[in-house]
């Protein structure tokens, strides 16, 4: 994109990557907590959820 110096593009590609960086931390971060606490993770996860629910919260 910078050697046709299509900025606009440039910007897009570069903001796309950041996010996906972030996904990819928040992916690493959720394995990593599966692994160290297994099943009770996923059943507090639960638990959360459907508190938010309840309450009107938003749901991550």
């Amino acid at each position: 994109c910078s050697a046709n110096a299509d900025s606009v593009s440039k910007q897009l590609f570069e903001s796309l990557v950041v996010d996906e960086e972030r996904h990819y931390d928040q992916y690493d971060t959720e394995l990593d907590n599966l692994e160290k606490f297994g099943e009770r993770y996923l059943v507090l996860q639960s638990i959360e959820r459907s508190k938010n629910r309840e309450s009107g919260a938003p749901v991550v």
